[in-house]
This record gives C-alpha cells, sequence and structure tokens, in this order.
C-alpha cells in the first residue's frame, strides 16, 4: 500500500473514531443465555446438587439433565400412574391377568363394602 494512502486512511479514521490507541477489549465473559433464553434460579441443597452433578454427562447442562430424567409431568391420579407404567412394562407380565381385568372394569366406581368404623 502506499504510504501517502495508508497516512490518508489512518488521518480519516482518527478523524471519524478518534485515536484509537488506547482500545480495551472488554475481557469479561458474557452469559449466553441472558439474550436469549429465559432462566429460573433454583437453589439446591448439597446432597441434591451432588446427585444432579452425578448424572450430568460432559457437555450436558444441568437443564438438559433434569429434562432428560423428567421429560412429562408427573401423573396427578391413580390412573394416570397406572396407565403411565402400563406404557412403561408393555409386554411384560407383573399380575395376575385376570385380577388386573377385574381391577380395570371396577375403575371409577365406589365400593359398595361397609366402612370399618
Amino acid at each position: 500500500m502506499d504510504v501517502k494512502l495508508s497516512l490518508a486512511l489512518a488521518r480519516a479514521r482518527d478523524s471519524v473514531a478518534g485515536p484509537v490507541r488506547n482500545l480495551q477489549v472488554d475481557s469479561m465473559p458474557h452469559c449466553m443465555y441472558g439474550p436469549c433464553m429465559a432462566t429460573t434460579t433454583i437453589s439446591l441443597t448439597t446432597e441434591a446438587y451432588e446427585k444432579l452433578s452425578s448424572l450430568k454427562q460432559e457437555g450436558e447442562s444441568f437443564s438438559d439433565v433434569i429434562v432428560k430424567h423428567y421429560p412429562h409431568p408427573l401423573p396427578r391420579t391413580c390412573g394416570e400412574l397406572l396407565e403411565e407404567l402400563e406404557r412403561e412394562f408393555e409386554g411384560k407380565r407383573l399380575s395376575n391377568p385376570q385380577r388386573m381385568e377385574q381391577v380395570i372394569a371396577g375403575r371409577g366406581r365406589r365400593s359398595n363394602r361397609p366402612s370399618r368404623r
């Protein structure tokens, strides 16, 4: 590059932006979650932190661990729990099939047995 052109460019730069001799770069790391992801701060006991930390694989965040191990809401009723267990253990014999048919048939009705008072 021509020396005169270099000097002209340097003068133009200095007149627009001011001298850049003392330019400092911000060395403070910025959190990637700030501008793009909603976060919530929680408090854990040391025991809970250690258990969660033991499940964490390299490259995973704690959020990844929680979502992986708790992918859906917990069942709210016994019926929802039974349906979840049936899906989880599909094809495995866990009890007497005839007794399970009786239990399923009896869902949603009240017992006619007298109370134990």
